[in-house]
């Protein structure tokens, strides 16, 4: 054999040995043939015809090949120096910041930082979408100074909330409280001279517990005429419960601990919680059981040993049969029986170890402030990084049924199927979560009216439900706040519905990188409670 013959040989017997390589290939999380992701099997279709064309190349051109890929290599690479160069330059005009948005509270476990002035850009290294003035007032709370003392002629409307409400993402003047400031002093402004001030009082990542305490110890002195009380998702109410597991507390952990994206894993029971004796379980479940769901869990546990799945049509017709059957005489006879059951609350467990860590990391990475300009790190690299995520994001809208199944398995169904009462060992029973909650809207619904201050619940709960896909348990609690809101005949704003219907005819209503809502949406929101306001006031003449 010559030269020309061993070299073509060579490359052949290399692309032998690479297609071996890639075609018995095992993903992590198969898709495709029971072996490949999507993204493995987009990239086979590349590399696969790149190896048939270099062996063309060498067969055709033999030596001469090295050159001509060569040339290419060097074309390619090029026009990547460039796309890096003008990706470090947009960067240079879009920086991003490290910003330690969460401030230690005795009381509510944490808050925003009180004067804190912050341009709030995501979790990228750069502002890849948003850079968003943020300014927190001395409360803690991403509003204007407010007085408690209320002028003449003004009417306040106080929202409690998590994270969509402070809404760090947008502008102050997209967040909702201002956006349904806007619209109220708009309408009744040109009527009467009445003028609206809407009080924000969102805490990032709080649950259903915080905003109680955030009305009983701060937003009562304002003197309220009106509170609103935004329920995002069914995880509000897991966070009333719980503290003493990472997935209560990812969020705080994740901010407190993180310079550079980089998070230490370490949790705190720093979230105050709320709960309800153990002893008073049995005679609650014997007025209220989501039996439907229960043995939804079961019967999903056992396909998936059977390496079986249930259809969506018997998962939708599960989520009707169960919202059907929960009546509200049911409700109400807990809600009743609640009255004369206490509420004992934990307050934050680890705090002062909490705080310790976040001074050290304020002094050692943060020089002394609450505010680092994120390190430049390599355009190209973060696309193709976007370019990994979306195709796992493709995968996992495939893979919809799995998710649906390990979501449901992990997070409600009992560890022993034969005592679904004790539910398993990071989650209680689904039942005993939501008594632990409507508790904790009578208290709130109790305190409002006690002030004389109309009380309102926005429900947007089936709205996020669709990107976490966990509908069942959410419909459920959505359930759950229309029929509180009827029996205690306070104002109840099915947003979440008007989002929806809003996504059907195609508006986007999120950020493209963040879950978090977007202007479009937040005026979707305060939509809902403007009307809400609007026929309280207009009722009373």
């Amino acid at each position: 054999m010559n030269k020309k013959q061993i070299f073509q040989l060579s490359v052949a017997l290399v692309s032998l040995w690479l297609f071996f390589e890639l075609l018995t290939h095992t993903s992590p999380a198969p898709l495709v043939f029971n072996r490949y992701s999507l993204g493995y099997l987009v990239l086979l279709c590349l590399v696969v015809p790149l190896i048939l064309l270099v062996n063309f190349l060498v067969y055709r051109y033999q030596f001469r090949a090295i050159r001509i890929l060569l040339k290419n290599t060097i074309a390619i690479l090029g026009i990547l120096v460039v796309i890096e160069i003008l990706g470090q330059f947009y960067a240079w005009f879009h920086p991003s910041y490290d910003v330690l948005t969460l401030e230690p509270n005795n009381k509510l476990g944490w808050t925003l930082p009180p004067n804190l002035e912050f341009h709030y850009t995501g979790n990228e290294w750069y502002a890849r979408e948003y850079s968003a003035l943020n300014r927190i007032n001395s409360l803690g709370f991403r509003d204007l100074e407010r007085s408690e003392e209320k002028e003449e002629g003004v009417i306040r409307v106080g929202v409690l909330g998590a994270s969509m409400i402070t809404s760090k993402e947008n502008s102050f003047e997209d967040t909702v409280p201002q956006i349904l400031e806007k619209k109220l002093n708009d309408h009744f402004g040109r009527k009467n001279s009445k003028r609206f001030e809407v009080l924000n009082f969102g805490g990032d990542a709080y649950g259903m517990g915080q905003p109680l305490i955030v009305y009983s110890e701060i937003a009562r002195k304002f003197n309220l005429d009106f509170v609103v009380f935004y329920v995002a998702d069914e995880l509000h109410f897991w966070k009333t419960v719980g503290s003493g597991v990472c997935w209560a507390l990812n969020d705080v952990v994740g901010e407190v601990l993180s310079l550079e994206g980089e998070k230490k894993k370490v949790c705190y029971d720093v979230r105050p919680v709320f709960y309800i004796p153990e002893n008073s379980f049995a005679e609650l479940d014997a007025i209220f059981s989501l039996k439907l769901f229960q043995d939804f869990l079961i019967q999903v546990g056992k396909m998936k040993k059977q390496s079986t799945s249930f259809t969506w049509e018997e998962y939708n017709r599960v989520i009707k049969e169960q919202t059907e059957a929960i009546r509200l005489e049911d409700v109400q006879r807990i809600v009743q029986k609640m009255k004369s059951i206490g509420l004992t609350l934990y307050p934050p467990k680890d705090f002062e170890q909490f705080k310790k860590d976040r001074d050290e990391v304020i002094k050692n990475l943060y020089a002394g402030g609450k505010v680092a300009k994120r390190k430049t790190k390599l355009f190209l690299h973060t696309k193709f990084s976007e370019i990994k995520t979306a195709f796992k994001v493709a995968q996992n809208q495939s893979r919809k049924r799995e998710m649906v199944t390990k979501g449901l398995l992990t997070k409600y169904a009992p560890d022993n199927p034969n005592m679904p009462g004790l539910g398993n060992k990071n989650y209680p029973k689904f039942e005993h979560v939501i008594f632990a909650n409507l508790k904790i809207l009578s208290l709130l619904n109790d305190l409002v009216e006690a002030d004389n201050t109309k009380f309102g619940i926005a429900d947007a709960v089936p709205f996020l439900t669709d990107g976490r896909l966990l509908k069942l348990p959410s419909f459920i609690v959505s359930d759950i706040l229309q029929k509180f809101s009827k029996i205690y005949n306070i104002g109840y704003m099915p947003v979440g519905e008007s989002l929806n219907e809003r996504k059907k005819v195609g508006e986007v209503l999120q950020w493209k990188y963040d879950p978090h809502l977007n202007k479009k949406a937040n005026m979707v929101i305060a939509e809902g409670m403007f009307q809400w306001v609007k026929k309280e006031i207009e009722g009373k003449k």
